[in-house]
């Protein structure tokens, strides 16, 4: 009986039925320990004291579960003492065994022993627990007024960085604001003071094309005292040869039969009923006298004379190139070129105008200038008698045209510039471009022609190369006088 009874005590309290569990000690040096190390620390590390407080609620489920080991067995053994305590006395005195009451007895106090250090060791834990729920307690309150005050510092903190947002977006507006006045009074001074320059500008601007006016008058006028022809003055001139010989054409008594007798281009006279074609095939033929024997050199107005320097003239500066003006080639118009010209024909003109000198060379070069303008008279006239009953009637007005056409000459060769005949080919194509250089003698066409053939070349207009003081010789030519052509559609 006695056996079974240990053996029942040793399977609910271990092999050591009076040993004591240390582990609560341990834990309790462990959590002082602790205790000593948080002290120790920066009260404001929270995360230290949330930790320290999940351990407190670990230990606390420990001690719970510990607890109700304890009590498990306790209640256990109290079941055991009351089961011995009725079984066993009552055989000790039947067998009268006073060794066996010895024994029970020992063993009862040894089992209230064991008994009590239970109950001790329950209460023991009771208090470590009653303890630790304290702790928790304290603990709990220092972490929540902790948090309290943190949350309240954050509180302040973003107050005050509301607060410094705030003025610095104020200071941003403001600063803001104060850059859109100072770039609007910028803007307001640039603005005036752009208009003070453009003001300056214009002023000096002006001041610069007086002085340039100035300059270019003192040139145009030139210590030498030549006056360069304005290209109006020389529209105007070749417009009033070509009305004179218009007028002779068309005031001649003359048949078609005749006229194209005359002047030839029989195809071209009678492609049209009446003699309005065969006379501007007159106006042709007298103007082709006039350019062969005024303007196909400079130097041709002087008759045989200049046709000596017009060779001197092509052998200085003919050096490959040049322009083509009624069949002759001519230097390329250069500064040197057109100085040399200007200075001959200059000296020839005065040489020219009777009463200027009594010199052999002047009395020549008057000569030979009065000799071919008499053999163009006589070439203009002898062709329009023969053309016409009343040829000599007009002998008056044909030396009035030679004479207007020989200053026309002289004027174009007198110039600083190069002033050149403009003319066009029989069967020269035009279009919108090259026909702005021409005027249209066809009254059959209308004015919206823009391409075609010259059926027939009337009479030159004029071409300007350069500058009135003999510059920019390297610009294309500019016209000055649009030529006469009597135009047809092609096809």
């Amino acid at each position: 009986m006695l056996g079974r009874a240990k053996k029942r005590l040793t399977k609910h309290f271990g092999a050591d039925a009076n040993g004591e569990d240390d582990s609560s000690d341990a834990k309790r040096d462990a959590y002082e320990s602790y205790m000593r190390r948080a002290q120790k620390k920066d009260s404001n590390q929270c995360v230290d004291v949330a930790d320290y407080v999940e351990a407190l609620i670990s230990e606390k489920s420990t001690l719970n579960r510990r607890c109700l080991e304890v009590t498990t067995k306790y209640n256990r053994l109290q079941a055991h003492i009351h089961d011995v305590v009725e079984t066993l006395p009552g055989r000790a005195t039947t067998d009268g065994d006073s060794t066996g009451q010895e024994t029970i007895g020992s063993l009862v106090e040894k089992i209230q022993q064991d008994f009590f250090d239970v109950i001790e060791q329950r209460d023991k834990l009771g208090r470590e627990h009653e303890e630790l729920r304290i702790r928790y307690g304290q603990l709990s309150r220092d972490m929540k007024a902790k948090i309290l005050n943190l949350q309240g510092a954050l509180d302040a903190n973003k107050q005050i960085h509301e607060q410094s947002l705030k003025a610095k977006e104020k200071e941003k507006t403001e600063i803001i604001r104060n850059h859109d006045e100072d770039l609007k009074e910028l803007r307001n001074a640039n603005s005036e003071e752009r208009a003070k320059e453009k003001k300056k500008h214009a002023e000096e601007k002006a001041e610069d094309h007086n002085r340039y006016q100035d300059l270019e008058l003192r040139l145009l006028n030139g210590a030498d005292g030549f006056q360069p022809k304005s290209d109006t003055e020389f529209d105007s001139d070749i417009k009033t040869v070509k009305q004179e010989i218009t007028g002779v054409v068309h005031a001649l008594k003359a048949t078609r039969s005749s006229l194209c007798a005359l002047v030839g281009q029989r195809s071209f006279v009678e492609s049209d009923g009446s003699d309005r074609q065969a006379k501007l095939a007159l106006e042709c033929a007298l103007w082709k006298v006039l350019c062969d024997r005024l303007f196909s050199t400079p130097f041709r107005v002087f008759g045989d004379y200049g046709d000596g320097l017009f060779t001197t003239w092509c052998e200085m500066f003919l050096t490959g190139g040049g322009g083509q003006a009624t069949g002759q080639r001519w230097p390329a118009p250069t500064t040197l070129s057109e100085r040399w010209r200007h200075n001959t024909i200059r000296s020839l003109s005065e040489a020219s105008q009777p009463g200027h000198s009594t010199s052999r060379g002047s009395l020549t070069i008057r000569s030979s200038y009065e000799k071919n303008l008499e053999a163009i008279q006589n070439e203009m006239a002898a062709g329009i008698q023969k053309g016409s009953s009343d040829g000599s009637a007009h002998e008056f007005s044909i030396k009035r045209i030679v004479d207007l056409a020989a200053k026309l000459a002289l004027d174009c060769f007198l110039q600083q510039c190069r002033i050149q005949l403009l003319d066009f080919a029989v069967g020269h194509k035009f279009n919108q471009t090259t026909k702005s250089e021409m005027l249209d003698r066809n009254a059959w066409n209308s004015s919206g022609i823009t391409e075609g053939v010259v059926s027939l070349f009337i009479a030159p207009g004029l071409q300007r190369i350069g500058d009135g003081r003999g510059g920019s010789m390297d610009l294309p030519p500019f016209t000055l006088s649009v030529a006469d052509v009597f135009l047809v559609s092609e096809g």
